[in-house]
């Protein structure tokens, strides 16, 4: 994904892009990292927040556009409530099983499932 990444934005570009674009790429590969390795909600939703971030500033990079501005802010708006949504439903999670490891916060749902009440 970052070397197609790399490659658009090398094309893409007529002119070469500042610092700051080619800077936020590693934050994007420890986001990625740290979701695609998380063994914990809380880290989950670390990786998946700095993955947002980038995304965002990404998004809204060309100030001067006034389309990239608007879909940055759309995006970040529902982004934010794309997020507290998460949380809320890692609260009821953790609150139904007591634990945060995914796994086990899994294997505890189930058998609270299982159980006749």
């Amino acid at each position: 994904i970052t070397l197609s990444f790399l490659l658009f934005s090398w094309f893409h570009f007529s002119e070469t892009p500042k610092a700051e674009y080619w800077l936020l790429i590693p934050g994007f590969l420890i986001g990625s990292h740290l979701l695609v390795s998380a063994g914990h909600f809380l880290m989950l939703f670390i990786g998946l927040e700095l993955i947002s971030i980038t995304s965002y500033i990404y998004v809204a990079y060309f100030r001067e556009d006034q389309n990239s501005s608007e879909s940055a802010l759309k995006y970040f708006l529902f982004g934010s409530v794309a997020s507290g949504t998460m949380l809320y439903g890692i609260s009821i999670l953790y609150g139904m099983t007591g634990e945060l490891q995914i796994e086990s916060a899994f294997m505890r749902a189930a058998s609270t499932l299982r159980e006749p009440a």
